[in-house]
């Protein structure tokens, strides 16, 4: 969780700085828009990963179920950052797209979008496994049916809402603003929602993990 919570965390600040995987004119920006679209892949793999964590293919916590988590994480963050450099400085010609300002890509945007959605549904599916056949409780299911609630309506600000809200404000502030402030609670959300089927401390958990 720590690395989840750390990947997130460094793309917050990228986001508040204006990166977004539609590269703006300026090295310095397109470079933003690199780490940023690596962070942000690189985060939701984690997430897919801590998904399966709770069937203990490796046991949770064990040297080799975090080794395996952060290898496999720190080859995605390689792999897409180079395939978005790639992108926005054309290193190989291969997959610079056609010139335009800003740069986009609709491979990249693919991955950008699309992989997170899937990762999503993965975990989501699978905690709601755990937690309906393995755990005594359901009340966690609400901080992760909050956490879902609040990335959906963070993508519907973002992609739907996003031109109206900055033509209201007078482009003072777009969906992005809260797009990025939901985000932000719906991360909260899957702490909590891990906080809750991981403590120990609560009698009413008494029957969790009982396989």
């Amino acid at each position: 969780m720590a690395l989840l919570l750390s990947l997130f965390c460094i793309t917050l600040v990228l986001n508040l700085a204006g990166a977004d995987f539609i590269f703006s004119s300026g090295k310095a920006n397109k470079w933003l828009g690199v780490v940023n679209t690596a962070l942000e892949v690189s985060f939701f793999w984690a997430l897919m990963l801590f998904g399966f964590v709770g069937f203990q293919i490796l046991d949770d916590g064990s040297f080799a179920s975090i080794l395996a988590i952060i290898v496999s994480t720190a080859v995605i963050f390689i792999s897409i950052g180079y395939i978005a450099a790639d992108t926005a400085f054309g290193i190989s010609s291969g997959l610079k797209p056609k010139p335009s300002d800003p740069l986009y890509s609709p491979g990249l945007f693919t991955v950008y979008l699309v992989f997170p959605l899937i990762s999503i549904v993965v975990y989501v599916i699978t905690q709601c496994i755990i937690v309906v056949k393995f755990l005594a409780v359901r009340l966690p299911l609400l901080w992760l049916l909050a956490s879902v609630v609040c990335f959906a309506v963070a993508q519907i600000l973002m992609f739907v809402a996003s031109k109206k809200i900055c033509t209201g404000t007078s482009n003072r502030i777009d969906g992005a603003f809260f797009a990025t402030l939901l985000d932000t609670v719906a991360v909260f959300g899957i702490y909590g929602f891990w906080s809750s089927i991981t403590g120990d401390d609560s009698e009413e958990y008494a029957g969790m993990y009982k396989f």
